[in-house]
């Protein structure tokens, strides 16, 4: 299902509904490529002006009932090929970045005990726009690099903390829009946990789109 966003619809987010959908709400079609390769939308270049501005709500038959979200992007790929006959090629380009590693003092994140072969991805931001929230369980620093960098930063987070468990936290922080005093921003949140977040230069993968067509609603 494709359809235009409702000009009065706030937030956007990509979630799963069971027992075999993937859902799409409120994204433009460059978010949602960014989404369906694991990367930032800032990484996604080339289309025309709409690819960044028109929102849609998808809806996705997949063949995976799983809850966790990676093993559907595959089907997401290929809804955007079909449906918005989508063609694209990666390249690797030099762009502002940000490292996530672990910072000087003590590390506040908590080893989760729940068992990895359960594992149910447990990752999201929620929280009203001036006042954000990332609840983390059973989450690795990949998974939070890779949240952080489609729904936080826009711009690529590479995970160089080297900690390669699994883990409970809760990073809170105060957005840009938010009075003055209302709490940390992100960077002294991450902080707060033992982590840094520091922007560099670096080689990272991009989707640059070759062709795409403007699809009916159904």
């Amino acid at each position: 299902m494709i359809r235009i966003s409702s000009p009065f619809a706030s937030g956007s987010r990509v979630h799963r509904e069971p027992p075999s959908h993937l859902v799409v709400d409120n994204e433009t079609l460059r978010e949602t490529i960014a989404f369906a390769y694991g990367l930032p939308a800032a990484s996604v270049f080339g289309g025309p002006a709409w690819v960044g501005s028109t929102r849609y709500d998808l809806v996705v038959e997949t063949p995976v009932q799983t809850a966790a979200i990676e093993p559907l992007l595959p089907s997401l790929q290929a809804f955007l090929a079909d449906r918005f006959k989508l063609q694209t090629h990666r390249e690797q380009k030099l762009m502002p970045v940000y490292n996530l590693s672990v910072g000087d003092g003590e590390l506040k994140i908590k080893p989760s005990a729940e068992d990895r072969t359960q594992q149910r991805f447990a990752l999201f931001v929620q929280g009203p726009p001036t006042a954000r929230a990332v609840p983390g369980r059973n989450a690795t620093m990949a998974e939070l690099a890779n949240l952080m960098q489609h729904a936080i930063m826009n711009r690529p987070v590479i995970d160089k903390t080297g900690l390669t468990g699994r883990y409970n936290f809760d990073l809170e922080w105060a957005s840009r829009q938010a009075p003055p005093g209302s709490g940390p921003d992100i960077f002294q949140a991450v902080q707060q946990l033992g982590l840094k977040l520091e922007p560099a230069q670096g080689v990272v993968d991009t989707v640059v789109v070759d062709y795409v067509e403007q699809p009916a609603a159904d």
